[in-house]
């Protein structure tokens, strides 16, 4: 194809309105053959510039709503990731509290099984409680913390 028929193309294509409906590639074509086109008139020029920006912005708006396609895919699996990750922090959550709660009824029914088998010691072992004012008036030894 010639450059003059290249560059009657872009003129039957703009003449009939059929840009937009035109695809990208052959926009691209029409492209070269408007920037290869040499003009021996310069009052047309402003033409050939005029119709290579409104190629570029059809060119653009595609590409435009191709990316919002794109993005708006992304976004769903952005929001679907961060639900799972929601409710799989909840689960965690629903689990641990549930074996504390498990282990606190174990704790308390192995205390109940321990208390009615032994009496149950006044302090924690291995902790001795200060000795009473009536058994250090029996030894004759001052009470601790008590002054003489």
């Amino acid at each position: 194809m010639s450059q003059s028929e290249r560059y009657q193309a872009v003129e039957d294509a703009f003449r009939k309105g059929q840009i937009d409906a035109t695809d990208s590639a052959t926009l691209a074509d029409y492209l070269t053959a408007l920037s290869n086109q040499p003009l021996a008139n310069e009052r047309v020029q402003h033409r050939d510039v005029i119709r290579g920006i409104t190629i570029n912005h059809v060119l653009l708006q595609r590409h435009i709503a191709d990316l919002d396609k794109k993005n708006a895919l992304t976004q769903k699996l952005v929001v679907a990731l961060t639900v799972a990750s929601l409710i799989a922090s909840g689960m965690q959550i629903w689990y641990a509290k549930r074996s504390d709660d498990r282990s606190e009824r174990e704790d308390q029914q192995k205390a109940t099984a321990t208390s009615t088998t032994k009496p149950v010691a006044s302090a924690s072992p291995g902790v001795s409680s200060p000795p009473s004012p009536q058994a250090s008036i029996a030894s004759n030894q001052p009470a601790s913390g008590s002054p003489r």
